[in-house]
């Protein structure tokens, strides 16, 4: 998105506002020339999520004051090169020249874990160095933004097709960005015209970062990506699934399963989760008995049964066995794990053998010499002093 805001005479340049918008998957999400420093009001870029740019936005502008832009409540994600690593969320063209306030910083830059490279050139006493979950002094926070089905359109990642049938940037549960928004800077509805809604127990606000509001009331449902599994309990950290990791499966009791969308809880059974292969004991088999709803996204299967040691166990719900709350049907799932029910003890670490104190030839001649001479004891020949200190030796001057 290109936006030039040049003034032509006198007249002070008109500016946009830009928001509520989803500007993913491009080489400059947002690119702001003006050589004006007289403005009609600020650029505003407000409640946008921004992700999967090589850089999400961009600047070329007078340095400030007047401040120029206004860039607030906005979603900064995996906006990075991913082959490269370069790109940032923000490079800016001149020092203090925008407002950065109550945006979600996560995953830009070269280094994904440290916000410190997540802008360049901000000034105005923004530094991405005190970026944290908590928030800076202008209310920005790092965090996990926890979409319901994120896609890298670009080419050499998941491509344009899997983005127009899959993708669906709306937040779980588990968002970092509920709540957390600047209220009085914030559109009163989001991307899907639905309206904004308090979680409890949340963020101090009531509007969500970003183009998508978390349950929000009344608009448009979402209606893109397919109704899948994203993840389970099995799945190791940061994975969808646990393509045949160990798993403990000594007190396994339960598998929880989080889904794309809003479960239609009325679709549940036990029956959907099957497990089978060589790692379920055969004369007790693990299977689900029961189903609980977590959140609207999120089930747990309860087990009964054994599994057998160091075998492997596949794990699959079916096409169509759960449906969504729009009714949509579940694409199938598979998963497969490795059982263990025992494993080795650990050796125990030998303890050191505690060292007798060395008595040297010198100390033992002092000792001898001041029994001797208060008679406590005779002068031993040099055979039975070996035998009394076995550890001493006299050697003649």
């Amino acid at each position: 998105m290109l936006i030039n805001t040049n003034a032509t005479g006198t007249s002070p340049a008109r500016t946009p506002r830009i928001e509520s918008n989803g500007i993913i998957g491009n080489i400059t999400g947002i690119q702001v020339n003006t050589t004006s420093t007289s403005l009609a009001s600020p650029v505003r870029i407000i409640n946008n999520t921004i992700a999967y740019n090589t850089t999400g936005l961009r600047t070329a502008t007078p340095s400030g004051p007047p401040v120029g832009i206004h860039v607030l409540n906005n979603i900064f994600w995996q906006n990075r090169d991913s082959a490269a690593g370069a790109g940032n969320a923000i490079t800016a063209g001149s020092p203090g020249a925008m407002v950065v306030g109550s945006n979600l910083f996560s995953s830009n830059g070269p280094n994904l874990t440290d916000a410190s490279d997540d802008t360049s050139g901000v000034g105005g006493g923004f530094s991405p160095s005190a970026l944290n979950p908590n928030g800076d002094q202008f209310g920005n926070i790092t965090g996990i933004p926890a979409f319901e089905d994120p896609r890298d359109p670009r080419p050499s990642a998941d491509g344009p097709a899997v983005f127009f049938n899959d993708a669906n940037f709306d937040l779980t549960v588990s968002s970092a960005a509920i709540d957390h928004a600047m209220d009085s800077t914030a559109p009163t509805t989001d991307f899907l015209y639905r309206g904004r809604v308090k979680i409890p127990n949340r963020g101090p606000s009531i509007a969500d970062i970003g183009a998508f509001e978390f349950s929000g009331s009344g608009g448009i449902a979402a209606t893109t990506g397919r109704f899948k599994v994203v993840g389970t309990s099995l799945a190791p950290v940061g994975a969808s699934a646990a393509n045949g990791a160990m798993v403990d499966a000594r007190a396994l009791t339960s598998i929880t399963v989080k889904f794309s969308q809003a479960i239609d809880p009325t679709s549940l059974s036990p029956n959907d989760l099957i497990l089978y292969g060589p790692g379920i004991l055969r004369t007790n088999p693990a299977r689900a008995v029961r189903v609980e709803m977590i959140d609207p996204y999120t089930a747990r299967f309860v087990l009964k049964g054994k599994f057998n040691n160091n075998r492997n166990v596949t794990m699959t719900l079916a096409t169509g066995s759960v449906r969504g709350e729009g009714g949509r049907l579940l694409t199938g799932f598979t998963d497969v794990f490795n059982a263990r029910t025992s494993f080795p003890k650990p050796k125990p670490t030998p303890k050191p053998r505690a060292r007798a104190a060395a008595v040297t030839t010198s100390a033992a001649n002092r000792f001898a010499a001041a029994a001797l001479a208060q008679n406590q004891v005779k002068a031993p020949s040099t055979s039975t002093f070996k035998r009394v200190l076995p550890t001493v030796s006299y050697q003649t001057a």
